[in-house]
């Protein structure tokens, strides 16, 4: 790693936040690459005079020209922020007095009289777990960074040099980390947008992860080294990167974090096949999906995407049937994503198949997290049906579909063979239904049970139960003006 430049961190940590989209890289949920203004001189000043102490040079051209706080390592930068202490009991460290430590210390290893283990600190990033990055202010070593374990009373340990250096090693792992988690996406979704065309990842970013996964033996890297150079059209090179991540997986070294075996020869089966796609060779690219698929207890993730593929590949083929079941396969599976309900349903749709598009719509309406969010089953009829009727215009295939996402959201009676007429179910407190029998005027209320989500009938309450149960909601009364239902056959109100 060439020598960080302080005019270099924050153009790349830009770079980053515009291909980790998704916010795949470790803590970036957190910071979401966003940085805090960048301090004036004289407010260091000020900061320093407060806390006794001289910032280390690095440091201060760091938070006066790229940002205080924010987009860093771990959970983020915490800004200028002394050290406490840890545990409660025992008084706290001062940033002014020497941070007596130049090697590893253990947690027993005692300070001098009146001194803190962590004296000339302050706390640079949150690890996690009670883990703490500290840059040393004061002393010998004041400039390096180092682990803190305290709260598990353990070593303080060397962790950089110098500020600039942990900040530049954190960014070379980040971009290191978003590439081994979506380079193979992003290169199949760029193929299969269009084969000739390449994946809009800025030649930067190219050049800055090659060498970072070609360092790497590790099978992973040699994979997303693979679809790099897919990317570029080096197919020779992407060949000989997917051989070596094949030896990789023979010799045990696995996918990093993913140390399974199996999993490591079902990635290479996906990278194999974009490699065939790319080339044209649809039949071979079908085949390598198929064998990355018969793998036993592969990664969900992992199928998902293999699926995503052999449903491309079935229709160019030609096998337009088994495309649309695989497709059906993966919605059913997209318990988190309503864009594919919202494609199948069209397909359906396209081919006169009203019924089934509402099928679908229906069962991506009934997955909790179908939004990525807490919400009640009526915001989700709408993300689901709403944009497929809008897409449709006047005429019966809208006119279905809207009628049934009323009768979904709440406005809708069913009746089972017993008589009973049924409401829709209530998620937000894990009813799935109630209805009153229109001769005895009983009111049921039915339960979801956790494991099967089968309607358990639980106990008959009366009208006024029900409103306490449904508090923040519509009450019966309410319920039952919006029901075609003959009023006699009504619950109590």
């Amino acid at each position: 790693m060439s020598k960080p430049r302080v005019s270099d961190l924050g153009m790349l940590v830009d770079l980053l936040a515009g291909v980790d989209t998704g916010r795949r890289v470790f803590g970036a949920v957190m910071h979401d690459y966003q940085r805090g203004p960048a301090l004036k001189d004289a407010e260091v000043r000020t900061v320093e005079e407060d806390l006794g102490i001289t910032l280390p040079d690095a440091f201060r051209v760091f938070v006066t020209t790229v940002g205080a706080d924010g987009a860093g390592p771990y959970y983020g930068l915490l800004g200028i922020t002394p050290t406490d202490e840890v545990h409660e009991d025992k008084p706290a460290p001062r940033p002014d007095r020497p941070f007596p430590w130049t090697k590893q210390s253990p947690y027993t290893e005692p300070c001098a009289p009146g001194g803190h283990r962590l004296d000339g600190t302050l706390v640079l990033a949150d690890q996690g777990c009670g883990e703490r990055s500290l840059l040393v202010v004061t002393g010998p070593a004041a400039g390096t960074v180092w682990t803190d374990h305290s709260s598990h009373e353990g070593p303080l340990v060397p962790e950089a040099a110098d500020f600039l250096t942990w900040y530049r090693r954190w960014l070379d792992h980040a971009f290191m980390e978003w590439a081994l988690k979506a380079m193979p996406m992003v290169v199949w979704s760029a193929a299969l947008a269009s084969p000739a065309g390449g994946a809009e990842i800025p030649a930067a970013v190219r050049a800055l992860v090659r060498p970072l996964l070609a360092a790497s033996k590790d099978a992973e890297a040699q994979l997303s080294l693979g679809y790099l150079e897919l990317l570029d059209g080096a197919d020779a090179a992407a060949d000989a990167a997917f051989m070596a991540a094949a030896d990789a997986v023979n010799l045990g070294l696995g996918l990093g974090h993913r140390v399974d075996t199996i999993e490591a020869q079902a990635r290479l089966h996906l990278a194999r096949a974009c490699a065939r796609f790319l080339r044209g060779d649809l039949d071979a690219a079908l085949a390598e999906v198929d064998a990355g698929l018969a793998l036993p207890k592969i990664w969900a993730s992992t199928t998902h995407e293999l699926r995503i593929a052999r449903e491309r590949l079935l229709r160019d083929v030609g096998r337009h049937e088994d495309a649309l079941v695989e497709l059906d396969e993966i919605t059913a599976g997209s318990h988190f994503d309503p864009a594919p309900h919202h494609r199948l349903a069209r397909i359906h749709l396209a081919a006169g198949d009203i019924a089934a598009a509402i099928r679908v719509l229906e069962r991506g309406a009934r997955y909790d997290n179908v939004l990525k969010r807490v919400s009640t089953l009526p915001e989700r009829v709408e993300a689901l049906f709403t944009p497929v009727i809008a897409s449709l215009g006047a005429g019966e295939a809208a006119d279905q579909l809207a009628a049934h996402a009323a009768q979904l959201r709440g406005g809708g009676v069913t009746k089972d063979a017993n008589g009973r007429l049924w409401h829709n179910p209530h998620t937000s407190v894990g009813i799935s239904g109630f209805g009153w029998h229109p001769d005895t005027g009983e009111l049921k209320v039915y339960y979801r049970e956790a494991d099967t989500f089968e309607p358990v009938l639980l106990n008959d309450v009366s009208a006024e139960q029900w409103q306490q149960l449904i508090s923040g909601e519509e009450s019966v009364g309410q319920l039952v003006t919006q029901m075609t239902l003959d009023p006699a056959h009504a619950p109590p109100v």
